[in-house]
């Protein structure tokens, strides 16, 4: 059996040794389920170093795209503290 270390970014980010029966080039088995190599939030890992390395990549992309949710906001903010009544004029259009 081989270890492999599964790095988790769900609710909880985790990195998980994990026992792996058998592995491919795109699956590993463990306790005799195939599971993919990396699948979507699941990632299986050589080595722990590049587990954590990913998951700080993710981590920081995760936080680079609120930096920018965050500028949008603040922009949306500001345009809508400058906006100003209409002004009305009650003679414009009746004859």
């Amino acid at each position: 059996m081989n270890i492999k270390y599964l790095a988790r970014d769900w609710y909880s980010t985790t990195i998980e040794v994990v026992e792996v029966e058998r592995e491919t080039e795109s699956s590993v088995w463990v306790n005799g389920s195939r599971r993919k190599r990396s699948g979507g939030r699941d990632r299986y890992f050589d080595e722990w170093k590049d587990a954590h390395e990913w998951l700080i990549e993710l981590a920081q992309r995760k936080l680079d795209d609120a930096k920018v949710a965050l500028q949008r906001a603040q922009g949306r903010m500001g345009n809508i503290k400058g906006m100003k009544p209409p002004e009305l004029n009650p003679t414009k259009g009746t004859n």
